[in-house]
């Protein structure tokens, strides 16, 4: 199911919606906000909204339960670069790292472009260009 006309958004599927609502809802109750707006302006905004400024800041425990290792393990690697902006040699970095945690993988760079296609997918990161990505969380 594709929810934008757009080959740069990635293909939504129902575990991609089941994942971010598992997230959303281990959200501790004070970190969570209300939005009173209606559906169909609020898509019309995001559509129309080329600069998107808006972070994840339910918590990171939150993000980090509802992950899967690999997932969860990329994401730790994310959370110890100090900027917002990385590129995606900042996180071969830790590729050392991984395949300590993740001895029988033998493709750990491969896999890391993969947990960050994952993490694209499920709201986390945004591929700014090639190579190039954003946090989109606090």
């Amino acid at each position: 199911m594709r929810i934008f006309d757009n080959p740069e958004y990635p293909e939504i599927t129902r575990g991609v919606i089941k994942k971010a609502e598992d997230i959303l809802r281990s959200i501790p109750e004070e970190k969570q906000k209300r939005i009173k707006v209606d559906e169909k302006a609020l898509f019309e905004e995001i559509l129309n909204d080329e600069n998107i400024e808006e972070k994840f800041d339910g918590g990171i425990e939150s993000i980090i339960t509802n992950l899967t290792p690999w997932k969860k393990d990329v994401f730790e690697c994310l959370l110890k670069l100090d900027s917002d902006v990385f590129s995606l040699e900042e996180v071969y970095f830790f590729e050392k790292e991984l395949k300590r945690l993740h001895p029988n993988n033998q493709n750990i760079r491969p896999k890391i472009r993969q947990q960050l296609q994952s993490l694209r997918d499920i709201g986390l990161v945004e591929f700014i260009k090639p190579g190039l990505y954003k946090k989109l969380w606090t």
